[in-house]
């Protein structure tokens, strides 16, 4: 699925407050571009930068270039040029970034029961998606209303109830789980404990 269609998807589960601004443009669409990453670095002072592959095409995107901490409209249009001119095959998304000292933690969660999900999360102040690469800062634990022990995979995991978290965040993702009804979410919990769901 694309990027910009997961970002769609997951505003309409999960709602607008729960979801960073993503806006995708095309290669013919460079001054709206700039627009947009103006009115980020006016607001925020820095974003970050996504690309994803034409509408149509069904190859993996994950590995795609994304572009964190970006603070200067040079960078925009170099990346701009270089990977949507030049390649003719992708397109850029301009996003929110957040920045890392304003994270609390990052996160995986899947449901387990009912009323229980297994979370795996990371404090360490890296974007989401390098969360695994030192899988000794991750961190496991279950939460529902039960106070159950699971194994899940290779990890013994004993369940606290959501009241139980709330430093962490986590009861707040707890809920935005199950009022979703989905089976699995990816996120970053800020230090307001504002929940953001990739």
């Amino acid at each position: 699925m694309r990027k910009i269609e997961v970002h769609k998807r997951n505003i309409e589960l999960f709602g607008e407050d729960h979801v960073n601004s993503q806006k995708e443009f095309f290669a013919w669409e460079y001054e709206s571009v700039e627009k947009e990453a103006n009115r980020l670095l006016d607001r925020y002072g820095i974003l970050g930068l996504r690309f994803d592959l034409l509408p149509g095409r069904e190859e993996d995107n994950y590995l795609l270039p994304y572009l964190p901490n970006v603070t200067d409209l040079e960078v925009v249009k170099e990346a701009f040029f270089e990977n949507v001119i030049m390649k003719e095959e992708l397109t850029i998304i301009v996003c929110e970034h957040i920045r890392p000292s304003t994270q609390l933690l990052n996160f995986v969660a899947e449901k387990v029961d009912d009323e229980h999900i297994f979370i795996e999360y990371s404090t360490a102040p890296v974007a989401q998606r390098h969360m695994y690469d030192d899988p000794s800062l991750l961190h496991h634990l279950a939460i529902g209303p039960n106070n159950i022990v699971f194994w899940q995979g290779y990890c013994q995991v004993r369940s606290f109830r959501p009241e139980y978290t709330w430093k962490l965040g986590l009861d707040k993702v707890y809920k935005l789980f199950f009022m979703s009804g989905v089976s699995e979410m990816i996120g970053t919990v800020l230090n307001t404990k504002r929940v953001i769901v990739w």
